[in-house]
């Protein structure tokens, strides 16, 4: 199964890539996970809309055809780490290509949402935009320990 993170940021700290590095290097080859960063528009009240806009066609043109593509939403479902797991099991049976988009700090325009097949919550606290791709490769790695009985996930 292959991930894409396709993500609107700014420059991530050191420690970001180095903790979401250390997680890729975990993966076993059937699962690669894949990042791809679209920088972040400069912004001002009076152009939020067309920042919104640019990055939703940016964001479109970035993702893989045929990707089953799930937005990272704090409005959307919240899964426990065994539903993450099985979901991702589900995807991998149905030979998915996953991508996730990571919106910018206004979130996303209208156009992503009408696009994505899963809306996906991670936390209801706000969290950094760098630090939600470390959680993600991390997230990934604990469910293949989790579907492979490997002791790193302790229920």
């Amino acid at each position: 199964m292959h991930i894409h993170i396709i993500s609107i940021c700014q420059k991530v700290p050191t420690w970001v890539s180095e903790g979401y590095q250390s997680y890729i290097k975990r993966l076993p080859k059937e699962m690669s996970i894949s990042l791809k960063e679209i920088p972040t528009p400069k912004r001002s009240l009076q152009n939020l809309d067309s920042c919104l806009a640019l990055e939703a066609k940016q964001l479109l043109a970035a993702i893989p055809k045929n990707a089953y593509v799930i937005a990272l939403d704090e409005h959307g479902e919240s899964w426990d780490t065994m539903m993450c797991a099985e979901k991702i099991k589900h995807w991998q049976m149905q030979g998915y290509t996953l991508c996730l988009l990571i919106g910018g700090p206004d979130g996303f325009h209208a156009s992503i949402h009408a696009c994505v097949q899963t809306k996906w919550s991670l936390s209801k606290l706000t969290l950094p935009h760098a630090l939600i791709r470390v959680i993600l490769a991390e997230q990934f790695y604990r469910a293949f320990t989790v579907l492979n009985k490997h002791p790193y996930h302790r229920p």
